[in-house]
């Protein structure tokens, strides 16, 4: 299925690893160029290695994308070395695990800072870019605390902004659609990443030294109905998707890839 992304340049965060290293791997196989952010510059250096054989491009960019000047940096370096933006995709993750006595006014705030306004940050520098050439996507990767809490596991912090991004891109979905600009959040389940087993761990104090024990662990918590974790390519090949042509008629959504764990009819 030709996707018809050849040519497109994108800028994604949290480009390095996991879920985001995965998106970065399957828009530069398609042909898209892409600006790999994140703050870590070996695994971008090893990312761009694995990428060279690929049709498009990936250039690594170093930088805190909770940042404004940061994310700012980014897309002038993705419209000065191919003249515009056509996917933004967001890929801010941190493991809050407070709870909400403990949790202070300072890490509220923080929280928003990071989760939300990165969105709003880089919504902003790429609007006007998408707005120029007549449309463009908007993907945020979030978690499956987009649709609501999950219970036993003491995440206030997100469980209050995660669900604030769905509200933003839902407006901006309603806001930008005349200008063909698509925005949409995936929810993401319990996938198979180094994160994702760290944060088990530590949470837990269980061991999980190989991904088999992660995942009989996790199924059996959670209840989940596919019996089984999700991989960064199966969330990343529906971020593409939603990037390109294919996926233009969809936007203003929250779509869970979680293997049915999450509860609700909708």
């Amino acid at each position: 299925m030709d996707l018809q992304l050849a040519g497109k340049t994108a800028v994604v965060s949290g480009g390095s690893k996991g879920i985001g290293r995965e998106i970065v791997t399957q828009l530069a196989s398609e042909g898209a160029n892409v600006i790999a952010a994140a703050r870590g510059s070996d695994a971008l250096d090893e990312l761009v290695r694995d990428c060279a054989t690929l049709s498009g491009r990936v250039l690594p960019f170093t930088a805190d994308m909770t940042q404004e000047s940061e994310i700012q940096r980014a897309v002038d370096l993705a419209t000065t070395t191919w003249g515009t933006v056509d996917i933004a995709v967001s890929n801010v993750y941190p493991q809050s695990t407070q709870g909400f006595e403990s949790a202070t006014d300072a890490q509220f705030l923080e929280e928003f800072r990071t989760m939300v306004m990165s969105v709003v940050h880089l919504t902003r520098s790429v609007l006007p870019h998408m707005r120029a050439q007549g449309g463009g996507r908007l993907i945020n990767i979030g978690s499956v605390t987009m649709k609501g809490p999950t219970y036993g596991f003491p995440a206030i912090l997100s469980h209050v902004t995660r669900p604030a991004v769905v509200g933003l891109n839902k407006s901006l979905a309603n806001e930008l659609g005349e200008s063909g600009i698509t925005v949409n959040n995936i929810a993401v389940g319990s996938i198979k990443t180094e994160r994702a087993r760290d944060a088990f761990q530590e949470r837990t104090g269980q061991d999980a030294a190989s991904f088999d024990q992660l995942e009989r662990a996790r199924v059996a918590e959670l209840s989940i109905p596919l019996r089984r974790m999700g991989t960064p390519s199966e969330v990343a090949s529906l971020a593409v998707f939603l990037a390109s042509e294919r996926g233009g008629y969809i936007t203003g959504q929250t779509i869970a890839v979680d293997g049915g764990r999450t509860g609700g009819l909708y």
